[in-house]
């Protein structure tokens, strides 16, 4: 059975207070015995460990700061750089896929100005692919990809409009595509 918050604050302002022991008296006692000593209060050595340690620590700030100051103002920020490891072609966005049945398939890829052409034969004959050389360049050629090679084209300068793409299988044209280069 669940008690309201107001049940509870009724419990508990019906119990009756309790004045608290006067210990005023003792503690100040204790207080005085420990002046009226020749050597002080035994709490003095311990003042000036206090006091030691407290310096080495404030010591050692300065010294960190110090060092953090020189290493950032030594380093030259305005030729620093980033770089970042280039996205695998498998993870660029698929522009087109097309196949022929029994023949082969062609998937183009893209990332940015660049497009990874990926050819595959079904009947594993020679695979060559042929693209607009006036519109795309040539900039890689990936062949440890476990398949066909990737072939990696980069946009020429001022090129803008469709590209051609086409995949010959064993000597003969198999398929033609065009992709957007804008």
């Amino acid at each position: 059975m669940a008690i309201s918050d107001e049940e509870v604050v009724k419990q508990l302002e019906s119990v009756p207070q309790v004045e608290p022991p006067d210990m005023r008296g003792a503690v100040m006692q204790r207080v005085a015995a420990g002046f009226s000593r020749p050597g002080g209060l035994k709490a003095a050595p311990t003042r000036q460990r206090h006091v030691l340690v407290s310096l080495a620590w404030a010591a050692a700030l300065v010294i960190v700061v110090a060092v953090a100051y020189v290493e950032r103002n030594s380093l030259p920020w305005e030729h620093t750089e980033a770089t970042m490891a280039p996205l695998p072609f498998d993870r660029w966005k698929v522009v087109t896929r097309i196949g022929v049945p029994q023949e082969g398939r062609l998937t183009v890829r893209r990332n940015g100005d660049q497009f990874a052409i990926q050819p595959f034969a079904f009947n594993g004959e020679p695979i060559s692919v042929a693209w607009d050389q006036k519109k795309l360049d040539m900039s890689d050629v990936l062949s440890d990809t476990g398949g066909p090679e990737v072939v990696i084209l980069h946009k020429k300068n001022g090129a803008s409009g469709w590209a051609v793409i086409q995949l010959n299988i064993g000597g003969h044209e198999v398929l033609k595509t065009a992709i957007s280069i804008d």
